[in-house]
């Protein structure tokens, strides 16, 4: 099974999403980019913990606001424009070139909200066709909507007539777009892959934004930068009515000002997720917790610890959760995996042992399968999902299961990487005439 061309959900596909890195720093191009014909808006509450999603769409998808959605919900102005009511910096004449370099793209909008440059995209992103022209995706995250004022809310939800609350705001908006506010959740694992592509990065970012208000190295006030990809601590220099002041010489107060650091970029929490086999490679072990829904069972997790290597990771989980030792630790593929910010990191590993030993807490139960065992696991799951890629229904024999009982198993859905590890070792038992 050839992993490279295999794409994970909530990764990239063929739609390339190009992020433009190297242009987000540049004040005037998000301002180009935000006021764009073809740029598209994805929206979102309470830092997108629910998003937008259309109702009206032939198949599950986001709802991608155009400018005139914008305009009618009172979020058209370009907030990398004057007048500035989200913030902007103001530099003095000799203001170090670096420094205007840095600050430039900041912004500060109210109530935790967020305006994220996702990239650029060359198909239409509600209907995935090809156009001739780019798209320029961006998430705004509206925020705590329980700290706006009357005033906001009512112009929010495009009804200065009436008394509005955060709820009732948050109805309007849905109604004048034919749309619905739903749990992320609920709402990402319905998409198709191109689309779960565009969400898991704007949830990723506007979670992070809403959760770094402040400095972790001062505890003073951040500002967002570059598009949503940094914050920037603002101690040291003056604000006023929104404002950053730059002096000739600021006075950089904070250690993050000060020297290379990690302080103010979005956070990724790499996990390991690992497929055992046993030592002759003619079992896989599978564990399930507690909180699992009946008989489903997946490849053991757990976090990359401080200062650890993705084999100690692996190695260090299996003996933990399972009493089991490994050795021939072998990368499979990855996944990012956005509740919040997780990297799933795709192992096989070979035990050395094979005496289960679990303490209870981690796990509720962990046993050893054959491939027959579990391939009709492997074609129920792929047959739940209108994702595409390859199946394995032409590996089922009328002897698929060894032991009855263990026919009614289930693996996590086709969205995650414990089922492709699965799928890809009971391919690789095919392959060597083991099924």
């Amino acid at each position: 099974m050839n992993i490279s061309t295999a794409t994970q959900f909530f990764s990239g596909d063929s739609f390339l999403l190009n992020r433009l890195s190297d242009s987000r720093p540049s004040l005037e191009f998000l301002a180009s980019k935000f006021s764009h014909q073809n740029a598209r808006f994805v929206l979102s509450l309470y830092g997108s913990s629910s998003l937008l999603f259309s109702k009206t769409s032939a198949f599950p998808s986001l709802f991608f606001a155009s400018h005139a959605n914008l305009s009618s919900i009172g979020l058209a102005n370009n907030p990398f424009l004057p007048p500035a009511p989200h913030g902007r910096s103001s530099f003095h004449p000799k203001t170090p070139q670096r420094t205007v370099q840095e600050y430039q793209s900041v912004i500060n909008p109210k109530h935790q909200a967020s305006y994220v440059f996702l990239g650029e995209i060359s198909h239409d992103p509600s209907s995935l066709k090809p156009s001739p022209e780019s798209f320029y995706l961006w998430a705004i995250d509206l925020g705590n909507l329980a700290s706006y004022s009357q005033s906001e809310l009512c112009a929010l939800a495009s009804n200065p007539e009436q008394n509005q609350t955060p709820e009732s705001c948050q109805t309007s908006i849905e109604t004048a777009f034919d749309a619905e506010f739903l749990p992320f959740r609920q709402g990402a694992l319905q998409l198709n892959t191109t689309q779960s592509q565009i969400s898991a990065l704007a949830r990723s970012l506007i979670d992070w934004n809403y959760r770094n208000q402040f400095c972790p190295s001062c505890g003073n006030k951040n500002w967002s930068a570059q598009g949503g990809y940094k914050r920037l601590c603002v101690s040291g220099f003056e604000q006023n009515d929104n404002t950053l002041s730059f002096p000739e010489n600021p006075e950089f107060t904070c250690p993050s000002q000060k020297s290379l650091n990690n302080f103010a970029f979005p956070r990724t929490d790499p996990v390991v997720i690992v497929a055992i086999t046993s030592p002759c490679n003619t079992k896989i072990l599978l564990a399930r917790k507690s909180i699992f829904p009946k008989n489903r069972y997946s490849c053991i997790a757990g976090f990359v610890d401080a200062a650890e290597s993705i084999e100690e990771a692996v190695r260090r989980e299996a003996l933990e959760e399972t009493g089991i030792k490994v050795d021939q630790v072998e990368y499979f593929t990855s996944q990012p995996w956005p509740f919040p910010n997780s990297l799933m990191i795709g192992c096989f590993a070979r035990a050395t042992t094979t005496e289960i030993t679990i303490d209870g807490n981690e796990l509720e139960d962990a046993k050893w399968f054959t491939a027959k065992d579990v391939l009709p696991a492997v074609i129920k799951s792929e047959s739940e999902t209108n994702l595409q890629f390859i199946k394995s229904d032409h590996l089922l024999s009328k002897n698929t299961s060894s032991d009855d009982s263990l026919s009614e198993i289930l693996l996590p859905p086709p969205i995650a990487v414990g089922f492709f590890l699965t799928q890809a070792w009971c391919h690789r038992q095919a392959e060597l005439g083991k099924l």
